[in-house]
């Protein structure tokens, strides 16, 4: 008996599964992670093999809202299109997409909106506006 890519999903999802019974992972935003995980690692997909890995839509909106978190916070604050085009080299990006612009300008809003960024005077800040 082979094992085809139906078993190896099969055995992914039944893995899958079986974790988070156990409490070991969780879904977040339609995205698997560990349920002890308080900050996602932020990985750098240059030098994959699959190029469906270098989808924007196959990155995990929390690792994007890490990598803006902490390049803003490193910065002392920056302008969203510098913050856009360094995120995106971060991730392994060599050229900003419009999806990417996108999928980005996305998890920006989302952190100005929980109050985990703030923008004044056309730059971001981390952290509620004073």
């Amino acid at each position: 008996m082979g094992i085809g890519p139906d078993r190896i999903s099969e055995a992914v999802e039944a893995a899958i599964n079986w974790l988070a019974r156990n409490g070991k992972v969780t879904d977040r935003e339609r995205f698997i992670a560990m349920t002890n995980q308080k900050n996602p690692p932020v990985r750098n997909r240059e030098n994959v093999g699959s190029s469906s890995l270098r989808k924007p839509e196959l990155i995990a909106p929390a690792e994007i809202r890490e990598a803006l978190t902490r390049l803003v916070s490193d910065h002392l604050g920056a302008r969203r299109d510098e913050v856009r085009t360094t995120v995106a080299r971060i991730l392994g990006f060599k050229s900003t997409s419009a999806q990417l612009k996108e999928t980005l300008d996305r998890q920006i809003d989302v952190l100005l909106q929980n109050g985990q960024m703030s923008e004044r005077e056309d730059k971001l800040f981390v952290g509620k506006r004073e």
